[in-house]
């Protein structure tokens, strides 16, 4: 899972790399760490009415990218055993 939808807050949690979540935070209010343990590890909330949609496409290619660079190499790993 790399991301959640809440429509009641039209809001988004995206899962970015702490790295990451520090960029896009700095991009817009309306992008802020998810408020506990989650948030530390880089969960990120969007308001997606307010953040420009190029930014939400990039924030979920980016963690879509994370979890398929990290289920290969899961799967590398297993292989070779």
């Amino acid at each position: 899972m790399f991301s959640t939808y809440l429509e009641k807050d039209n809001t988004a949690n995206i899962f970015l790399t702490p790295a990451e979540q520090i960029v896009f935070c700095r991009m817009n209010k309306a992008i802020y760490p998810v408020p506990n343990k989650w948030g530390e590890k880089g969960a990120t909330t969007f308001e997606l009415g307010h953040v420009p949609r190029h930014i939400v496409q990039e924030a979920l290619l980016s963690a879509y990218k994370e979890v398929a660079d990290s289920k290969g190499r899961k799967s590398k790993r297993s292989s070779e055993k």
